[in-house]
């Protein structure tokens, strides 16, 4: 949206941590009241930092690490209650590595 658009709004950003769990698809509650259009996450295991970033109209986590993106996977879309995260096979590559916390921003 253009700085110059007068009907423009202002961002609604929320942030939170949650524990990961190793499950596909774990509802992770934004506290917006509409979709994020983006999720921000963010780990340090073992003195190594990951993101990870969501879309809201698409339905996959991206993997980052310091050498770049290391992947996309499937998880379920983002809608105005909760994102998800896990696809249930590759826990720290989709962020929801067991006992591991995660924080998170979500911007709508």
């Amino acid at each position: 949206m253009p700085l110059d658009n007068p009907t423009a709004k202002g961002a609604a950003i929320t942030s939170g941590n949650y524990t990961g769990d190793n499950a596909a698809n774990k509802a992770i509650a934004h506290g917006l009241t509409e979709t994020p259009k983006i999720v921000l996450i963010v780990n340090n295991t073992q003195g190594q930092i990951y993101w990870y970033r969501i879309f809201g109209a698409i339905a996959k986590i991206t993997f980052i690490t310091a050498t770049g993106v290391n992947g996309f996977y499937a998880v379920t879309i983002a809608n105005s209650t909760n994102f998800y995260v896990g696809d249930g096979v590759n826990h720290m590559n989709s962020a929801n590595l067991l006992n591991e916390v995660f924080y998170w921003i979500a911007i709508a």
